[in-house]
């Protein structure tokens, strides 16, 4: 294990020599309607098919031949469309080993192309109006093991992602990009312990545009500037959680986790921020039922917000999650109720659903 943590801290450092734009920032959002009712809080204990994304050591916690899981969610009035859908296999019962191929996609449709809508002549023509998406994909391919002996009460957990950016603005510009993800968990009895860094390579995603001379013609006319083919750099961050189980798992048990993001992009608008890092801390909740029936609660997404009166004042505020989840014997299905992304009075909460489904080897 030694070994490992060296690795993943020479990453980190060699990821932060170079500078970073806030990039791929739809990767942030979260899947799984279980980690959502929690506020994010779920590195340590994550241990099915979403773990891909949370900490791709928990895939190895699955002990199904093959688990599906698939999640929709719709943000800022249906306007964003966000899905997820991943497929894990074991691949060796001893060593607790699991592959897993994953893919996160955020898309706006129906965004209307206006390039064309003055005519050469100064008219307006409503129908040289078309439409066009905005769509951003990540694809992850996933490995997790066990680390020597293992048993549900004490184990050491690695796994691994290599992440396939791909994004795309209709016919006018294309992005792909590549990272590396590392992620780990120790179990010892009613505690779980989780690290995970993500885009420890650093992620690189080149983007490249093509616009027709009458477009660009059109773009100086009006005003704007002509984009250029452009690199831009996720740089690592590190992700952490403790959790502490209360009672048996075959009666009434409690899940309380505690969990940390760590970013090195610059000064974030976190609880604790510095040029150097930023924290942003989150809790959750999950009470359940012999795991058939959970209800959950979340704390999370902490900003200092300037106060509406005194604009020299700030006020720290959160977000409160919430969510349920039923097991029907290989099927689990979970909802959370989320506020992402809007810290202001004004309620604009989204539904969010996920499915599990674990195949037996009959």
């Amino acid at each position: 294990m030694r070994q490992v943590l060296l690795f993943l801290l020479l990453s980190l450092q060699l990821g932060l020599r170079a500078q970073s734009a806030y990039s791929n920032e739809f990767l942030t959002i979260g899947v799984g309607a279980r980690a959502h009712g929690m506020g994010g809080a779920v590195v340590a204990s994550v241990n099915d098919v979403n773990s891909a994304y949370w900490n791709p050591a928990g895939l190895s916690h699955i002990d199904a031949p093959l688990q599906l899981g698939a999640m929709h969610a719709e943000w800022f009035g249906g306007v964003g469309k966000f899905d997820h859908i991943s497929l894990a296999r074991r691949l060796n019962a001893d060593r607790a080993a699991v592959g897993s191929i994953s893919m996160v996609r955020l898309a706006i449709d129906q965004i209307p192309n206006t390039l064309n809508l003055v005519a050469p002549d100064g008219s307006i023509v409503f129908d040289n109006v078309s439409e066009f998406s905005s769509a951003d994909y990540g694809f992850l391919i996933s490995y997790a093991t066990a680390i020597g002996e293992w048993d549900e009460k004490k184990s050491n957990r690695l796994g691994a992602n290599v992440k396939v950016i791909h994004r795309q603005i209709g016919p006018f510009a294309k992005a792909w990009g590549f990272g590396i993800d590392l992620g780990m968990q120790w179990v010892r009895g009613p505690w779980q312990f989780g690290l995970v860094g993500q885009d420890l390579s650093t992620t690189f995603t080149g983007w490249r545009y093509s616009f027709t001379e009458e477009q660009k013609i059109q773009l100086e006319k009006t005003g704007n500037i002509i984009p250029v083919s452009a690199l831009e750099k996720t740089l690592p961050h590190l992700g952490a959680g403790i959790l502490r189980r209360f009672g048996k798992e075959d009666a009434f048990y409690c899940n309380v986790e505690l969990g940390m993001n760590v970013f090195f992009d610059g000064k974030r608008n976190t609880v604790v921020a510095s040029e150097f890092a930023s924290l942003e801390p989150k809790a959750g909740l999950e009470a359940a039922y012999k795991k058939y029936v959970f209800l959950r609660g979340g704390y999370g997404n902490i900003q200092k917000i300037k106060d509406e009166l005194d604009p020299l004042r700030t006020n720290t505020r959160g977000q409160l999650y919430s969510g349920v989840g039923v097991r029907f014997g290989r099927v689990q299905i979970d909802y959370a109720l989320s506020n992402i992304g809007n810290l202001a009075k004004e309620l604009n909460y989204s539904h969010i659903f996920s499915a599990t489904l674990s195949f037996t080897g009959e």
